[in-house]
């Protein structure tokens, strides 16, 4: 059996994380410890691409839980998105779609994101070390 791959990138300010396969409960220590992972790393803004995960187990969706809740309690968000029908119909019989925030159109969400961190990073002041402010002064 072909065991869950998980890859992890950066768009804008969400840090995606993109399991492939069935998280089973055997995956279910590997997705936790990615999620830590990203966690300890001081994200807050984190969101999971579901587009190529066929089945998730209860134990995997109790990591989702407490990944929600953490990044809550950091003022973050975490967004579970692009979910087949028969992954979100899970979602929807635990109820678990009143609790995190499915998104439908995570490429739209991370473009956005993008944009806006383009945009507060065109607005942010040079500093003294930057090297434009030294060509400004001739040095």
């Amino acid at each position: 059996m072909r065991k869950s791959e998980i890859y992890v990138t950066k768009q804008g300010v969400y840090t995606v994380v993109r399991p492939v396969g069935r998280l089973g409960l055997l995956e279910a220590e590997d997705l936790s410890a990615t999620l830590e992972a990203v966690l300890r790393g001081g994200e807050r803004y984190i969101a999971t691409d579901m587009q190529d995960v066929d089945f998730i187990s209860s134990t995997c969706l109790g990591v989702l839980v407490q990944t929600h809740h953490e990044v809550q309690r950091r003022k973050g968000r975490l967004v579970v998105g692009m979910l087949n029908p028969e992954v979100r119909r899970i979602f929807e019989i635990s109820r678990l779609d009143q609790l995190l925030d499915l998104e439908s159109d995570l490429p739209g969400l991370l473009q956005t994101s993008e944009r806006l961190m383009e945009r507060v990073e065109a607005l942010r002041p040079l500093t003294p070390g930057d090297d434009e402010a030294d060509n400004e002064h001739g040095s």
